[in-house]
């Protein structure tokens, strides 16, 4: 998998967690965010979409808050 190519919330959480993650959970991430820090996405044919990249970044910037 790329880090550049669209995949669901639930794919791009579970490839850099390693671990099974909700598709609610990931979801939650996007809209509300965490303390502050919310996953970018984007819409694409009415799902949420985003890259491993970028769940990457949304990681990292929990870590550097220590959450």
């Amino acid at each position: 998998m790329s880090n550049e190519e669209w995949v669901t919330l639930r794919i791009a959480a579970e490839a850099v967690t390693g671990k099974q993650v909700s598709a609610m959970t990931a979801a939650r991430w996007a809209t509300n965010g965490v303390r502050g820090v919310k996953l970018t996405f984007t819409w694409i044919g009415g799902r949420r979409y985003t890259t491993v990249a970028l769940m990457k970044k949304f990681k990292d910037e929990l870590a550097k808050k220590g959450i």
